[in-house]
C-alpha cells in the first residue's frame, strides 16, 4: 500500500458540493481527521473540522438532510404559489429577495 492508499483509506475525509448557477463547482471537505490536511487542501475550497472520526459522516448526512429539506419546501411553496396565481419564476424571486432565499431557490429551481 503506497502513501496515498493509507491516507485515503485511514482518514475521513467527505466532501460536499455546492454548484452556482455559473455551473462552476465549489467543493467543500468535511473532516473528522485534521493531520492529513494539507493533502486534501488541494482537493476543496474551504475546510471545515468538524471532529474526531466519525463526525465528518455525521456532518455529511446532516448537511444532506437539511439540503433534501430544502428542495422539498421549496418545491411545495412553488406549487402553492402557482395555486395563488404567482408565477414559478415570480415566486423565486420572491424567495431570493427575501428571508426564503437558499441554495435550493439559488441554483436547483
Amino acid at each position: 500500500m503506497d502513501f496515498l492508499e493509507h491516507v485515503l483509506l485511514s482518514h475521513e475525509a467527505l466532501f460536499t458540493a455546492a454548484y452556482c448557477r455559473s455551473s462552476s463547482r465549489i467543493l467543500a471537505r468535511l473532516e473528522g481527521c485534521a493531520q492529513v490536511q494539507p493533502l486534501f487542501d488541494i482537493l476543496g475550497k474551504s475546510t471545515v473540522h468538524v471532529g474526531e472520526v466519525g463526525a465528518g459522516h455525521a456532518a455529511k448526512a446532516l448537511n444532506n438532510l437539511v439540503s433534501a429539506t430544502s428542495v422539498l419546501v421549496t418545491v411545495e411553496a412553488l406549487h402553492i404559489a402557482e395555486r395563488f396565481g404567482i408565477t414559478g419564476d415570480r415566486f423565486v424571486d420572491v424567495l431570493n429577495a427575501s428571508s426564503g432565499r437558499s441554495n435550493t431557490s439559488e441554483n436547483k429551481v
